[in-house]
């Protein structure tokens, strides 16, 4: 059979998933290790959890016990159930209900590592990529909640990117509001889908007068917090959603005056992607960005006693940010070390940031002038010394055509 007539072509990926070459991957390493480094700096230690673990294990610490967009596969040693997991978050929460929960609170730990979802999304089709981020656990101050979110864009600006946006919302504000108004368990969940569509028309037809028109006026409190706060203020809410209101409205306008050149918006109603939040919670976007380059906030760690532990984080993803880098720097010199060369000569220039090729038996059946010319090299190192390529196989080594 043909390759065509089956679709297997050699090389072929699963959709949602592909290769990151040079010069990209060095890009995006170096740029998770930036951010890694920064997060040290305000006291958050590294720790790698694994790739696969039992889904027991996450689910006995997930809000709610479900583990969703995870891969599922049965362990042959144990024949207990493994999950890959689509988010590092839970496997923090993991470790600090577990092997960490005794450890001094509150516990700021950052991670980097691949992650794998089962589906993509419309904007984002990619289901394997880098999250790098940080949690805070322990504690429920607000300090908190501001911290992760000026450290998380603090650490975008120290990647060089600008433009930054920071969208502020409030899950629990639409849940308590529609728990509020007695809806039933079918009626909520099709109010909720119209509510995350923006489709207030569609919703407010199955509501009350009352409640269509503060339905509206929430969607209006929308945008710049410099517009949509003082409408927010406005919104006659019910008593109980007050403290909904003020922490969101406190939390924005902190990251306002703390970070001037980061605009800050506002979405009461947003809820999509946020469903396990406890509270405040955050998605960052670049001006130059079609999609979300990270998101983050608050929810609970469910500890073995039946309690709840809070914490706060967040978590950007590095396919999203590469676009956004700044271009890369000018790679270091190539050089090309034929096999009479000094090795200690070898050695001294790679330590200097040189990067030194050295020759192999599979060159000798060409010129080492032909060889570093067709690895890119611009000058050779000898018995005699460094030399440069010759003229116009200078040209050639730079342009990287033989």
């Amino acid at each position: 059979m043909r390759e065509a007539d089956d679709g297997r072509r050699p090389g072929l990926l699963p959709q949602g998933l592909q290769d990151t070459l040079a010069p990209d991957a060095a890009r995006e390493a170096a740029a998770s290790e930036t951010l890694i480094a920064h997060f040290a700096r305000w006291g958050y230690e590294r720790v790698h959890p694994p790739l696969l673990e039992f889904e027991d294990g996450l689910a006995a610490v997930a809000d709610g016990g479900r583990l969703p967009e995870m891969f599922r596969l049965l362990d042959p040693e144990s024949r207990r159930v493994m999950v890959l997991r689509a988010d590092i978050t839970l496997q923090i929460a993991r470790l600090a209900a577990t092997r960490l929960k005794s450890a001094p609170r509150p516990l700021r730990l950052a991670y980097a590592g691949p992650v794998m979802k089962v589906t993509g999304d419309t904007l984002q089709p990619s289901r394997q990529f880098r999250q790098v981020g940080i949690e805070l656990v322990g504690t429920d101050s607000p300090l908190a909640d501001r911290e992760v979110a000026r450290l998380a864009l603090s650490g975008l600006r120290e990647l060089g990117i600008a433009g930054l946006v920071i969208d502020v919302v409030c899950p629990p504000l639409l849940g308590g509001l529609l728990a509020h108004w007695g809806l039933e368990s079918d009626r909520r969940a099709d109010m909720l889908h119209l509510i995350d569509v923006k489709d207030i028309a569609g919703a407010a037809r199955d509501l009350a007068a009352d409640q269509a028109r503060l339905l509206a006026d929430l969607m209006t409190a929308t945008g710049p917090l410099a517009i949509a706060g003082p409408v927010l203020e406005r919104v006659a809410l019910p008593a109980g959603l007050e403290p909904e209101r003020r922490a969101l409205l406190t939390f924005a306008e902190a990251l306002a005056e703390a970070l001037p050149d980061v605009t800050v918006t506002i979405d009461p109603l947003e809820r999509r992607g946020f469903e396990y939040h406890r509270g405040i919670a955050f998605a960052i976007f670049a001006r130059q960005s079609a999609c979300e380059i990270g998101r983050g906030g608050r929810y609970r760690i469910r500890r073995a006693d039946g309690g709840y532990e809070p914490a706060v984080g967040f978590s950007a993803y590095m396919d999203r940010l590469l676009p956004l880098l700044p271009a890369a720097p000018a790679s270091p010199e190539r050089i090309y070390a034929c096999s009479d060369a000094d090795p200690g000569r070898i050695a001294s220039l790679r330590r200097e940031g040189a990067v030194v090729i050295a020759a192999l038996d599979d060159d000798a059946g060409e010129s080492a002038q032909r060889t570093a010319r067709r690895l890119g090299c611009t000058r050779i190192l000898d018995a005699g010394g460094l030399k440069p390529l010759a003229p116009g196989d200078r040209k050639k080594a730079q342009t990287g055509r033989p």
